[in-house]
């Protein structure tokens, strides 16, 4: 490997596409959101980092703990997609080896409406039922990546290469919300 021994390779994700209905208005769409992690190796008290992030982010100490005491480990996930607020206390605690970063959650704010045709998108966005799956590729854009180098212990200290993520693209559907909707109220009615 040219890059040398202490150079890791990151993607930066791309933000999925919207569904939108005939008008415009939204029916699934990605919300920012955090993962809280930690780095086993950085932690001078494991046990401690666990009772304190548990108890914030409201998460079970001892399963948490048991991640956190591989000091082999370069990655822990804390607790995946949660609100930005929650992950911010997280790292306000200021424990070295504990950052969060972003990342995206499918919503549909029309709750279950259309459910059966637009799908569903997984925990790590890819589209897995219907519509979410059959317009992944125009959905889900093109993941950027970073080249860094990092020191023995894992903090990174240089950025060699970087491309940016290219967002993926709204797909708008001919259905009309309202239409929907009465259709999906007198079929549940009959």
């Amino acid at each position: 490997d040219c890059r040398g021994p202490n150079a890791r390779l990151a993607r930066a994700l791309a933000t999925r596409g919207d569904i939108l209905d005939r008008s415009g208005l939204v029916l699934a769409v990605g919300k920012d959101m955090r993962t809280v992690y930690a780095t086993p190796r950085q932690l001078k008290d494991p046990a401690a980092a666990a009772r304190r992030l548990a108890r914030v982010l409201k998460i079970r100490r001892k399963p948490l703990e048991k991640q956190l005491r591989d000091r082999q480990s370069w990655y822990a996930c804390v607790a995946r997609k949660i609100e930005p607020s929650l992950a911010s206390q997280a790292v306000a605690l200021g424990i070295e080896g504990v950052g969060s970063v972003s990342e995206e959650k499918r919503v549909y704010p029309q709750h279950r409406l259309a459910a059966q045709l637009l799908g569903y998108a997984g925990m790590d966005n890819n589209g897995i039922a219907g519509l979410e799956a059959q317009y992944e590729r125009q959905l889900a854009g093109k993941p950027g990546s970073q080249v860094v180098t990092c020191d023995p212990t894992g903090k990174c200290i240089k950025t060699m290469s970087a491309s940016e993520p290219v967002a993926g693209k709204d797909v708008r559907l001919t259905i009309d919300r309202d239409i929907q909707f009465t259709a999906e109220r007198v079929l549940a009615d009959t």
